[in-house]
């Protein structure tokens, strides 16, 4: 896909040959912190669970709770975001044509 960018400029080409990939080196980051951040959170969910059943009102549970459900579908919609993105490019640029 980055070697069929062409802007009619070298300098701009290469700068958005760059960008891209920056947002993959940042993406691909983003997405192994985020598989050793699920991995410690469901060894941790025991612990979560004995505490919301020995509390109700314990914030830890909470916070628990809302950080591995935004872990586990950040990648669903990081790809959306993208598909959405994709929808406005021209088609020559478009994955596949």
């Amino acid at each position: 896909m980055l070697t069929s960018i062409k802007t009619g400029n070298a300098i701009t080409t290469a700068l958005v040959i760059a960008m891209f990939i920056y947002l993959f080196v940042k993406l691909n980051i983003k997405f192994i912190i985020r598989q050793f951040t699920i991995i410690i959170f469901t060894i941790f969910t025991p612990i979560a669970a004995g505490l919301w059943i020995i509390n109700r009102n314990v914030t830890a549970a909470m916070i628990w709770a809302g950080q591995i459900i935004m872990n586990i579908f950040m990648q669903a919609i990081y790809c959306f975001l993208f598909l959405i993105y994709l929808a406005f490019l021209p088609s020559r640029w478009r994955l596949g044509s």
